[in-house]
């Protein structure tokens, strides 16, 4: 398809002006595809031309110069295939779904017979334009660049008593050795994608630059140009510091080499696990083990060398060294919004935020070490460990606001440990009014306990104790009586007897009633 005259002139002014640049960004200054942008390159270069040269052309000659089979084809009269339409029928349906040349050629012919080609020459024609449409870019690849994973599409099977049961056998493959390295899982979910691609990493001892797969919904929340990864993907690739790439939507040529892997594995490898009897997933990946330590020291084709060997002379030193941390899956991630409570829910169980962060939206992140975070501005603000009971309750006194801990510290042992500094009676009475409760935090025994520690305070710390041991032995607890007891202070009057009760000179004491017997005994 002809490039309008206009536009040869925009493509021929940006060679002009950029000489140096690249084929995609000539192509994108001119608005145009890359290979249109070649193209007219090459003729420009060829012809040794400039923009004012070009300009001055009529369309005519500008036609001529650049597309000159083509307008000879013209001048024959000769219409030329419709390329869009052998592209979208015997390229882009598949199967029984595509369109036989002959079909496609009475198309053609039915709109002019006398400007069209013959059956044979269209027929050559359509299938140049498909050639020209699918030719590929050899990919090439320094040590230590690139690492294609995918998944097989034949699984393997173990004997589990009488079952059987189903395992996928994920690949992986270095850009540059071909060092080809498989694990069987028992799912294709996202923790099983990222399980193996970390022992894959830690089977070549090192980790690439660039890590290549297809769009899998696993792994992949949005595919596109820049596809959009989750985040407990994303968190994968932050630990290991390495780039995401993934192939562009229908075009799995784009893991060309993951592809060709995959298929060495499955003709040379899995086809002939079919007729094998396994017992266990170990069984399954270390047969696997034993047939990849072949298949990558068998010699390439034409070549004096193995994969192996090529791997550990060139690559093996390229790759970036492992972490020294370990890896934490991130098996959860939302957003929440902190309620009043500064508490945020997961699974059924509360757990405390900083009240300062009320009313704000905070990421929670939970790993598989049962670790729980939240996040603000890129910064942790909280850490949890995950509770085991339902409808759990996780609070920390320092994300509390000052009355909340205030309130928070009036628990058993804290009334306990101030108990124990005034003496065994008072830690009695305190023990005795949590035997009332089951919740060492009750809010109304602590309330109790509040109003004695006021009562000690106004009457000092020897009246108060002397009010709880006459407050145990009469067995009533509770703080007015207590409070009454330490106004009355009864313990006076057993300590001067019964003389002060009856000091009064018109009373008769019980000496006035006493027998002379007695007094001669």
């Amino acid at each position: 398809m002809m490039l309008s005259c206009s536009k040869i002139r925009e493509i021929t002014r940006v060679c002009e002006l950029l000489p140096d640049c690249t084929q995609r960004e000539g192509a994108s200054l001119a608005s145009c595809s890359h290979q249109s942008f070649g193209k007219v390159r090459h003729v420009v270069e060829h012809h040794n031309l400039t923009f004012d040269e070009v300009e001055s052309l009529e369309d005519s000659a500008l036609q001529r110069l650049f597309y000159p089979k083509i307008i000879t084809r013209k001048e024959r009269n000769k219409r030329l295939p419709n390329k869009e339409r052998i592209i979208e029928t015997r390229v882009k349906r598949k199967g029984k779904r595509r369109v036989t040349w002959v079909k496609l050629y009475v198309e053609y012919q039915e709109m002019d017979p006398e400007s069209a080609y013959g059956l044979t020459q269209f027929t050559k024609l359509g299938k140049q334009i498909l050639q020209e449409y699918t030719a590929s870019m050899k990919q090439f690849y320094l040590p230590g660049e690139a690492l294609f994973i995918d998944y097989a599409g034949l699984n393997v099977f173990y004997r589990e008593g009488n079952k059987w049961i189903k395992l996928y056998v994920f690949v992986a493959v270095l850009g540059y050795s071909k060092k080809i390295f498989a694990i069987a899982t028992r799912g294709m979910t996202t923790g099983d994608w990222l399980y193996a691609l970390r022992k894959a990493l830690e089977h070549f001892g090192g980790v690439p630059e660039v890590i290549h797969f297809d769009n899998a919904k696993s792994m992949v929340s949005s595919a596109g140009l820049l596809p959009k990864l989750s985040e407990r993907v994303l968190n994968f690739f932050r630990h290991y510091q390495t780039l995401a790439d993934t192939s562009r939507v229908g075009m799995s040529k784009d893991n060309g080499l993951g592809e060709n892997a995959v298929k060495i594995l499955t003709y040379g490898v899995l086809n002939l696990m079919q007729d094998l009897q396994f017992s266990s997933l170990s069984a399954v990946n270390e047969h696997l083990h034993r047939e990849l330590i072949i298949l990558n020291a068998r010699k390439f084709q034409s070549r004096d060398y193995s994969r192996d060997e090529l791997f550990i002379k060139e690559e093996k030193e390229k790759l970036k060294t492992l972490p020294q941390t370990t890896f934490r899956d991130l098996v959860y991630f939302g957003l929440v919004t902190v309620t009043n409570t500064y508490l945020v829910g997961y699974n059924n169980q509360l757990y405390s935020v900083p009240s300062r962060f009320i009313g704000q939206q905070v990421e929670l992140r939970v790993y598989d070490n049962k670790a729980l975070e939240i996040w603000l501005d890129h910064k942790c603000v909280a850490q949890h460990q995950l509770v085991d009971e339902e409808e759990g309750v996780v609070i920390l006194s320092e994300h509390m606001p000052p009355a909340h801990r205030k309130d928070a510290e009036k628990t058993k042992s804290s009334f306990m440990k101030w108990a124990k500094c005034k003496g065994k009676a008072v830690e009695d009475v305190i023990e005795r009014q949590y035997q009332l409760t089951s919740n060492n935090r009750s809010r109304h025994i602590g309330k109790r306990c509040v109003v004695l520690q006021k009562y000690c305070e106004k009457v000092g710390d020897e009246n108060f104790v002397l009010a709880c041991e006459y407050a145990l032995k009469v067995g009533n607890i509770y703080p007015s009586f207590i409070e009454s007891v330490t106004r009355a202070q009864p313990w006076l009057n057993d300590a001067k007897g019964t003389e002060l009760k009856h000091s009064k000179s018109n009373v008769r004491g019980p000496d006035y009633y006493k027998d002379e017997s007695d007094e001669k005994q």
